[in-house]
C-alpha cells in the first residue's frame, strides 16, 4: 500500500533525523509528515559557540543556552570542566537555573571562569561555552558560609574554631567568647577564618 508523508519543513532542522514506523530517515530526504518527529538537540536561536563576557562586580549575569529537541533534551552545566551543581556550591544563594538559563545574582571574582552547557537526548548532543570575566570588587558586606561548631574537650586541651566566609575585600575576624551569663568576652582579631585557643 502506498502512503504519503507530510512533514512540515519547519519541524526539521539540518542534520536532524526523523523516525517513521521505526525507520531512521535523514531529515534532508524528507519534505512532508504525519509521523512522529524525533530530533537531536538544536539551538532555537543564533548563538556563538564560544562567547566571552565581561561584567562589573555585583552585576546580574545570565548565561543562556536556548535549545529544543525530541525527546526532550537534558541540560548539564560545567564550570572549568567540573560538573556544576549550584545547590552544592558554597554560595548557592547566588545561583539559580531556569530552563535555558544559569543565573548569577551578584557576580564576584569567584564566579569568573569557563562555563559550558551540554544539551543531550538519545539522538545526540550540542554544547556551547562562556568565558566569564568579572572586573572590580563588590562593596557588599561579607557573607557567612558556616559558623563555628561546638566541641567538647578536656581541660587544658587546645581547640581550633573555624568560621568560613566570603568577601571580595580583605576583612578581619573578631572572635568573642560568650559565657553562661550571656556576657561576651573579646578574645582576639584574626585575618583568617580560624582561631586557636
Amino acid at each position: 500500500y502506498g502512503e504519503s508523508l507530510n512533514i512540515r519543513q519547519d519541524d526539521i532542522h539540518n542534520n536532524d533525523y526523523v523516525y517513521y514506523d521505526g525507520d531512521l530517515l535523514q531529515s534532508n530526504n524528507i519534505q512532508t509528515s504525519n509521523c512522529t518527529v524525533q530530533c537531536s538537540p538544536y539551538w532555537t536561536e543564533p548563538i556563538q559557540q564560544t562567547q566571552s563576557l565581561v561584567y562589573p562586580a555585583a552585576a546580574f549575569v545570565s548565561l543562556k543556552c536556548p535549545y529544543n529537541g525530541k525527546p526532550t533534551p537534558h541540560i548539564t552545566w560545567y564550570k572549568d570542566e567540573q560538573l556544576f551543581l549550584p545547590q552544592n556550591h558554597e554560595l548557592s544563594d547566588l545561583y539559580s537555573m531556569d530552563n535555558y538559563y544559569l543565573n548569577i545574582s551578584k557576580a564576584t571574582m569567584y564566579e569568573k571562569g569557563i562555563y559550558k552547557c551540554i544539551i543531550e537526548n538519545s539522538l545526540g548532543n550540542i554544547s556551547r561555552s562562556f568565558e566569564l570575566l568579572v572586573q572590580g570588587r563588590s562593596l557588599d558586606r561579607p557573607v557567612l558560609l558556616s559558623q563555628p561548631s561546638n566541641q567538647t574537650l578536656y581541660e587544658g586541651d587546645n581547640v581550633t574554631f573555624e568560621c568560613y566566609f566570603y568577601s571580595d575585600s580583605s576583612p578581619f575576624v573578631q572572635w568573642y567568647l560568650q559565657r553562661s551569663n550571656n556576657q561576651e568576652e573579646f578574645i582576639k582579631i584574626e585575618k583568617q577564618h580560624k582561631v586557636n585557643i
